[in-house]
């Protein structure tokens, strides 16, 4: 399915995506906690996996493959929403010992 895919196969192509697109969600939303969240990074997933099909290389197991570019994907959003809160040590402080 994966190779005829590959070859432009848009009814393969949309198997391809619903035999993984539930564990995508499984996934995402064990990582992100919030089923919004979730939605969206297994959105963008079968989105990145869709895009990057053609480098797909029957070395691993397609499953694992597409686990690979799940973590990496939800890996960099989270490292993201981490590095997106600014906390000086003032507001630090402010919200270990509020006044």
């Amino acid at each position: 399915m994966v190779l005829a895919a590959q070859r432009g196969d848009a009814a393969a192509l949309e198997q391809v995506v619903l035999s993984v697109r539930d564990r995508v969600y499984r996934l995402s939303l064990r990582m992100t906690t919030r089923p919004p969240d979730a939605e969206d990074a297994t959105q963008e997933i079968l989105i990145r996996m869709i895009t990057r099909l053609s480098t797909f290389r029957d070395d691993a197991a397609f499953s694992t493959w597409v686990h690979r570019i799940a973590v990496n994907h939800l890996l960099d959003r989270s490292r993201s929403c981490v590095e997106r809160m600014e906390m000086s040590f003032d507001a630090f402080a402010a919200d270990l010992w509020p006044r």
